[in-house]
């Protein structure tokens, strides 16, 4: 768990934590339509909430390389690379923010509103981060065998 496959090639201090910006190692890309190895075209930033380091909120500010297809018939063309080690697609927040997200609730007792401002993101970048991992979890048989007092918020 990590960013292995990114390399640091900044960081500063910014007003509300830290900013770490990385990017991929060179590397050959096919296209995601045909196989086609694509070509490198330029890069985009993109800036994703990841796990506090020394107490303080870090965003990676990731430099995502955007290929271009030299097949003249494809009908992606363009596309960014993705690494879903560091984080799902389209996403805000890296995997390990996500895990270190999903842990909390159980350890720590958080609500999803104090991850929120632990990361310093909103509620709903958190939520929908985090949703999807605790769907795939599930409940299985007896995972209720010692819940002797089931509180229910007066508002649900």
């Amino acid at each position: 768990m990590g960013l292995a496959s990114l390399h640091v090639i900044g960081l500063k201090r910014a007003r509300r934590g830290l900013v770490a910006t990385m990017r991929s190692a060179p590397a050959l890309m096919g296209c995601r339509s045909g196989g086609v190895v694509a070509d490198a075209h330029s890069r985009v930033e993109v800036d994703v909430v990841d796990a506090p380091a020394m107490g303080r909120p870090v965003r990676v500010r990731w430099r995502m390389r955007r290929w271009v297809c030299p097949e003249p018939a494809c009908p992606v063309s363009s596309f960014v690379e993705q690494d879903e080690d560091v984080a799902a697609p389209r996403s805000r927040l890296t995997v390990r923010a996500c895990l270190g997200a999903v842990g909390q609730p159980r350890t720590e007792h958080a609500s999803v509103n104090g991850i929120r401002r632990q990361l310093r993101c909103g509620l709903r970048t958190v939520w929908d981060a985090i949703r999807p991992i605790l769907a795939g979890r599930g409940r299985g048989p007896g995972s209720f065998d010692r819940v002797a007092i089931l509180g229910v918020h007066g508002h649900v």
